[in-house]
């Protein structure tokens, strides 16, 4: 560890980056970074525009996309979320060895967004999705506008822990399969949901699959209790009430 950044963590300071690149992620970089003592990465439409102008590791996927996208936004976040998501994995272990307190990444929120609200809620929730990784830190605007989309975006929701499928028969093409979902156990701070897969072609079940839904505080970055609001609805739909 650089000692001069271990200093700085043992009066309490945490080190963060504001620079990101697909460049740091793949050269091990970013993963050095986190062995001298860097805490975490600040990210920004700006430094990422100059990271994809600046390297030819994105212009195979800058092809691709644009093959099949007219939008140049869409195709810009794309890009930027897996360069958040495999840095955030990088992060991932110091996320956990500081308990939540440190090994985020941060992406923010378009500042276009700033005076909408409902558009800044949407986009964080999206943001935080696409990303699928608990160590993001969405960043929101600190207008007027933007505390209440801070405030509800910083709720409690699902979020998926794991998942799994067992395939019983082949599926092969052509066929019609018809899905089934349904819910499972409800528990404190969890619950699961059960899926069925049945193919036409054969007459019979192809596949079944369970994943489990862990009820998420995306302000402390904890678990947290299912609301009374969601185990009502939970159990209505599996037909306890």
């Amino acid at each position: 560890m650089n000692e001069r950044l271990k200093r700085l963590r043992e009066i309490g300071q945490s080190v963060w980056v504001d620079s990101l690149s697909r460049d740091d992620i793949q050269n091990g970089n970013l993963q050095r970074m986190t062995e001298d003592g860097v805490l975490g990465v600040t990210s920004n439409p700006t430094i990422l525009q100059q990271a994809i102008a600046q390297s030819e590791l994105y212009d195979q996927e800058l092809q691709k996309l644009a093959e099949t996208i007219d939008d140049a936004r869409e195709i810009f976040r794309r890009i930027a979320v897996r360069d958040i998501r495999d840095a955030s994995d990088i992060f991932m272990p110091v996320y956990e060895q500081t308990e939540h307190k440190d090994g985020y990444v941060s992406l923010e929120v378009s500042p276009e967004l700033a005076f909408d609200t409902e558009g800044t809620i949407t986009r964080a929730k999206l943001l935080w999705e696409m990303v699928d990784r608990p160590n993001l830190l969405v960043k929101i605007p600190a207008t007027k506008e933007g505390l209440g989309a801070i405030e509800e975006s910083g709720g409690v929701g699902p979020i998926l822990h794991s998942a799994s499928c067992r395939f019983r028969i082949p599926l092969t093409y052509p066929d019609d399969v018809t899905v089934g979902a349904r819910i499972g156990e409800v528990g404190d701070d969890r619950f699961v949901m059960l899926y069925r897969a049945v193919s036409h072609g054969h007459g019979a079940v192809a596949a079944d699959g369970e994943s489990l839904i862990v009820t998420f505080s995306y302000a402390a970055g904890t678990k947290a209790p299912v609301s009374d609001a969601l185990r009502d609805r939970l159990l209505q739909l599996r037909g306890d009430v």
